[in-house]
């Protein structure tokens, strides 16, 4: 059963979407079954006061939920004590759309690359072009591919990877969209040594943003330009002074951004995935200089006091 997006950001339904989603938001699986239309999780996951709570959920990627599905999903949750929903593509009286289903447990988690000591150890060998990592492939194409994973993961909505697979066209690296409405391009910067953020950088982000916000035209907004480096050799004032310098010209920020940044957040994002949709990514990302751990740290903790209900 695999569904596709309903639009360029989303992740389809699909069984392993389904199944690292609730592993990574805390459930356990105790068994599963296949049917020709759905499929059924029972699982289990502690509620706020660590009683664990059973559940019976049913995924089908139909748009509406026949009542014979629901019916049969209320007797078997009744029977075996758990608590039940039905999970289809759209949404409808009586069940959940995938989307509602996800953005509940923070999104949906589409890959366990970002999860995984590997992925670690190719994001930073490839930010600093390390051929000896990667003796048949391109470390620039590899680093792309690398923070894709990790922004799919921290956004929990799926990134377009652009440049490395469209060779030759003067569009950015990465575009996706953050949980509170906004588009970002991203721009990675493989390299042996600090990066220097000079003109000739300038000048092609111009080009890119220009394409981008071209596109988005009539849709959610382009907000901000992410530039992914190894590490900078600017110090952060001087990073600031580009941002501002190019919103001032181009109407929009640049936020730079290390590898140890992007590990940081998924570390951080997987130790609470739930909050993943509820920060205010516009405030980390579109305020332009280098990016600010200590700033997501804090908006990490004031999601978790401020959410109301479990997290």
């Amino acid at each position: 059963m695999e569904l596709e997006g309903e639009q360029d950001f989303d992740i389809g339904l699909d069984v392993s979407a389904i199944s690292r989603t609730l592993l990574a938001s805390g459930f356990e699986i105790n068994d599963f079954q296949r049917h020709p239309d759905h499929v059924v999780y029972s699982c289990s996951k502690p509620d706020s006061l660590e009683l664990i709570v059973n559940y019976l959920l049913a995924f089908t990627d139909s748009a509406v939920v026949g009542s014979s599905l629901l019916d049969q999903v209320r007797r078997d949750a009744a029977r075996t004590g758990s608590v039940g929903a039905v999970i289809a593509k759209g949404p409808g009286e009586g069940w959940l759309s995938w989307g509602e289903f996800t953005e509940a447990l923070g999104g949906a988690i589409p890959d366990w690359r970002p999860l995984s000591e590997e992925w670690r150890r190719a994001i930073r060998a490839a930010g600093r072009n390390d051929r000896a990592f990667f003796p048949s492939a391109e470390p620039w194409l590899a680093y792309e591919v690398a923070i894709a994973d990790g922004l799919t993961f921290v956004f929990g909505r799926r990134v377009v990877h652009l440049g490395g697979r469209h060779r030759g066209q003067r569009l950015g690296d990465i575009v996706g969209q953050a949980s509170d409405e906004f588009v970002f391009l991203v721009d990675a910067k493989s390299s042996a040594s600090a990066l220097h953020f000079g003109s000739e950088y300038d000048r092609a982000l111009r080009e890119y943003v220009g394409r981008q916000r071209a596109r988005q035209r009539g849709s959610i907004p382009l907000a901000t330009v992410i530039v992914v480096a190894d590490s900078f050799a600017q110090a952060d004032e001087r990073l600031l002074e580009i941002s501002r310098d190019f919103l001032a010209a181009d109407g929009i920020p640049i936020t730079f951004v290390t590898t140890d940044d992007i590990i940081a957040l998924v570390d951080r994002c997987k130790a609470a995935p739930a909050l993943r949709i509820r920060l205010r990514w516009r405030t980390l990302l579109c305020r332009g200089g280098r990016f600010d751990t200590a700033a997501f740290d804090a908006e990490m903790r004031a999601a978790q006091r401020e959410t109301v209900g479990r997290v």
